[in-house]
Formats: C-alpha cells, structure tokens, sequence
C-alpha cells in the first residue's frame, strides 16, 4: 500500500489534508489475474491480457474444468462484495484502521492462493508479481489529473487498487474505492473519466459479473 499526499504531489490544487492510498499488490485480486491467465481460465475479457503473462501452471489436481472456473468466479464475486466493508485509512496517523483491517481480513473470504494452497506455485506468482508490481515503483499523478482527484477525494475516494492489465478496466467496488487496470491509470483522460464516474453511480466496464 502506498500513500500520495501533497509532499509526493506538488499541485497546487491538492488539498494539504488530502490521502490517497494506491494498492498495487492487492491480496485478493492479484492472485485471481494470474490464475485466470496461468490455468486458462476464460472468463473476464480484461484479465486476459496482464502487463506480463505468466507461464502456464499446473492447475489445481482431481479438479474439474468447469469447477475450476465456477470456483474462480465464486471468489471473485466474493472478493468485490467483501470490499465493501474494507477498512481504508483516512490519514496517515490513523491509529482505528489497523484493527479494524485486521478484524476485516479475518472475516473476509479466503483468498484463491489460500483456497488453493497445496496447488498453489508461490515461486512462479511471486516472480509473475515483481514483473507486473514492482514495489519501487512511486506513486506519481499527471498534473492534468489533480483536479478529478481532489473532486472525488471530496466526494468520499480515499483508496485506489492498479491491476496490472492492459485493458480499460473501472469498477467502483464502494464509495471510498476505485479498482481500475494499469491502462486507465495512466491514461489521463481515462482515469479522469473514471473518478468522475462515481458521480455517475458504480459501475464496471465488464458486464456480467456484478
């Protein structure tokens, strides 16, 4: 997780009391991209193009196809809904988030890897992890994309997940986060649409899978 205020962005429209969190590694998420791009499995036109694609791995044993698959769907639906309880710091002394995210995190769903585990290829994920995620990278907003922040910061956004894919890709998962795909992050225009589209009422570009 990591953390934009005004010190990491100086933009005179940013408000001096202003957090944003930006995840990059999320839990939850990450391990459900690569599955679905390492087993094959075909079900978010989005997921299927990573920053960088994994190597095929073997699926989990005396597991059939379609299981397979209705199980990924399962927890990915069990993932979004979850994070509408998800704690989200509001500043960076806020002393009630931690546990409050830990108490979160033992109640949530387990996450694919967990389901998973004795199947689970933690070498090649965590080597797929540092392609698509570096942890050095910073975390940096074009000035042409202040003012949409700071308008839906005002609205309530405190937290924004990346997944590292190369399609558009914008789900409000609750008031105060946006999940997006790499490619609208960096997009000015794209990403400016996407913090507006709270206004506008959740929405996620992928049909089907509310």
């Amino acid at each position: 997780m990591r953390f934009a205020m005004d010190d990491d962005v100086p933009h005179p429209a940013w408000p001096a009391d202003m957090l944003i969190t930006e995840e990059r590694r999320d839990g939850h998420l990450l391990p459900l991209l690569y599955a679905h791009c390492a087993w094959g499995i075909d079900v978010v036109p989005e997921f299927t193009h990573p920053t960088a694609q994994p190597a095929p791995a073997r699926r989990p044993v005396r597991i059939a196809d379609e299981q397979l698959r209705d199980t990924w769907v399962t927890v990915y639906r069990e993932t979004l809904e979850a994070r509408i309880t998800k704690p989200i710091p509001v500043a960076m002394d806020d002393d009630n988030v931690l546990p409050a995210l830990q108490a979160w995190k033992a109640a949530a769903p387990p996450a694919l890897d967990d389901r998973y585990r004795s199947d689970w290829d933690d070498e090649a994920y965590l080597g797929w992890l540092d392609q698509v995620a570096p942890v050095e990278d910073p975390v940096e907003y074009p000035d042409a994309v202040v003012p949409a922040l700071v308008t839906a910061w005002r609205a309530g956004l405190r937290a924004v997940t990346v997944l590292p894919v190369t399609e558009p890709f914008v789900r409000w998962s609750c008031p105060a986060e946006l999940i997006v795909s790499v490619a609208t992050r960096s997009d000015v225009r794209r990403f400016s649409e996407a913090l507006a589209s709270r206004r506008e009422g959740p929405r996620e570009d992928r049909e089907g899978l509310r």
